[in-house]
């Protein structure tokens, strides 16, 4: 992997919500830390493959090694063009390399929302 690929900055999230006395959700994702990455639409074939072995993937995000991270995570990116505010949930979590320990490659489902935090 050419670190010339990972052209993009996303921002790694962890689930950060709890539950109240009520039994409702309360909080959201915490900021984990940021990386410079790869983000991919998956072409029509792709997206068959991978929803052959994981739901409905629509994304896939690459970036260097990254040991924690895991479908409990949800990845935030900003389009540098249209300036949209984007969110993924992971689905799948694949380590590539000869010794699996050189790229991370996160299968992703986009969260459609209308109120994205942090949106402009």
């Amino acid at each position: 992997m050419l670190a010339s690929t990972l052209t993009e900055r996303v921002e790694v999230q962890h689930d950060a919500s709890a539950v109240d006395g009520y039994g409702a959700r309360v909080g959201g994702a915490a900021r984990s830390e940021e990386r410079w990455a790869r983000v991919e639409a998956l072409s029509s074939r792709e997206l068959e493959q991978a929803s052959q072995f994981q739901g409905r993937v629509t994304h896939k995000v690459t970036m260097r090694f990254f040991r924690g991270l895991t479908p409990k995570h949800r990845i935030r990116w900003r389009d540098p063009i249209t300036g949209d505010q984007h969110v993924y949930q992971i689905a799948a979590v694949l380590h590539e390399g000869p010794r699996r320990n050189v790229s991370t490659v996160a299968m992703c489902t986009e969260q459609v929302s209308a109120a994205v935090e942090g949106r402009a």
